[in-house]
């Protein structure tokens, strides 16, 4: 019942969620393998839309969270990719 209730409020806040808390979210389901695809869904999707001012650990927790439970949301992935890359190169 509690995952249940917070799947359904995290679902129904995802867009107004900020990266970290998407990526907390989707660490939590990961690390107790909770399959919820149509949450994953809308993480996937609302991370993508920020992707941009995702840090590296949310970046990390999101990228480990999504393989853990095997989410094939491959624009999500692209993105993901993309400003990994992003973060190396400003490193120097």
């Amino acid at each position: 019942v509690l995952f249940v209730a917070i799947r359904l409020e995290a679902d129904a806040r995802t867009i107004e969620l900020d990266p970290q808390s998407m990526a907390n979210i989707a660490w939590a389901w990961a690390s107790l393998c909770l399959q919820d695809e149509p949450l994953l869904d809308a993480i996937a999707e609302a991370s993508q839309a920020k992707i941009a001012v995702l840090n590296a650990q949310d970046l990390s927790n999101s990228a480990w969270s999504f393989a853990r439970l095997a989410v094939s949301h491959l624009p999500l992935w692209e993105a993901m990719a993309a400003q990994a890359i992003r973060k190396m190169k400003s490193l120097g």
